[in-house]
């Protein structure tokens, strides 16, 4: 019978991962989400030691949970005291600069703008390139005058602003055009912005010549009002809501629209400032938010000769041909 060897209890105890180089380390605990990659710390001080040096993306994803108060019927307080400090001990811990994103997603309204207003300024101390603040409300019907404030008087004094950002998605939080318009004359990296559910923008301007922005969403925001587009770089433009005053003066590189209307609101309008940019379009999203299609109308479209993915959220297009 052969003979089965044990190791010994010094081989057992003996911590052969904590020997490897911190290059090494680092780059696997990168691989973790935030929170997997602080519990590491348990393991040993030295884990705990390169915990602070980690990562250069911060994604604090909490919509699971949000749904699971929603669904089960828990506490929404006590997840948020919960997920405030794992936020809080991660930033603390933080020493890594710059960082490529810092993302929020929880539930949150305008009693926590100052722990908000504390992650804005986290974020561009460590000279963020994507920022993404979703506060999302799993009640569509919640008052938006409670949802956070984006600290506006900041930025709107503040020349410099975030010469590092490249993407702006704000989402449930209150945003004016007046610092939207900053954000774009005074971030000269920034090429993605996307705002939803914002009953602060009533108004917008697109406009210079430099402008590197290349993706621009509006996602039902009820007070808007009107928006006027010069970008020469514009890939992606997208607008679901009431209808506005469109106003598209120059896209020369527009190539994918998503136009939608709220509650039956007719979507057509937005074809006409549109017209001259139809011929290129490569994509095209018909997105009507509806509880009946009674009243709905489409537009008449000329030859689309470039497009390649038409979607639309409707489960038919009634008496509507379009010409590919």
């Amino acid at each position: 019978m052969e003979k089965i060897v044990l190791p010994s209890d010094k081989s057992i105890k003996e911590d052969r991962i904590s020997q490897l180089p911190d290059e090494m380390l680092i780059s696997v605990l990168s691989f973790l989400m935030p929170k997997e990659a602080f519990r590491t710390s348990v393991l040993s001080s030295r884990w705990k030691c390169l915990c602070p040096f980690l990562p250069r993306s911060l994604d604090f994803d909490g919509l699971y949970t949000t749904w699971e108060i929603e669904r089960e019927k828990k506490s929404l307080q006590f997840e948020r005291k919960k997920f405030l400090q794992w936020v809080n001990d991660t930033l603390k811990s933080c020493r890594v600069s710059p960082i490529d994103e810092f993302r929020v997603c929880f539930q949150f309204d305008d009693g926590f703008n100052s722990q908000v207003d504390g992650w804005i300024d986290f974020a561009i101390s460590k000279g963020v390139k994507r920022l993404e603040l979703d506060f999302t409300a799993t009640n569509p019907f919640k008052d938006a005058s409670n949802f956070c404030r984006f600290p506006n008087e900041r930025f709107t004094s503040d020349k410099t602003c975030i010469k590092s950002l490249t993407s702006l998605t704000l989402k449930y939080i209150r945003v004016t055009g007046e610092l939207l318009e900053h954000f774009l004359s005074n971030c000269p990296l920034l090429e993605r912005l996307h705002v939803d559910n914002s009953e602060d923008l009533v108004n917008l301007k697109i406009y210079g010549s430099s402008l590197k922005l290349k993706y621009l969403h509006i996602i039902r925001c009820l007070e808007f009002k009107s928006i006027e587009i010069n970008s020469p770089n514009l890939e992606s433009f997208g607008y679901v809501g009431n209808e506005i005053k469109l106003h598209v003066h120059s896209a020369p590189r527009l190539l994918d629209v998503r136009i939608g209307g709220m509650y039956s609101h007719p979507i057509y309008y937005a074809f006409g400032s549109l017209s001259s940019y139809l011929y290129q379009l490569e994509s095209l999203t018909l997105d009507v938010h509806s509880y009946t299609y009674d009243g709905v109308e489409f537009p008449e479209f000329q030859t689309l000769p470039k497009l390649k993915h038409l979607k639309s959220q409707l489960a038919q297009l009634k008496d509507q041909a379009f010409s590919v």
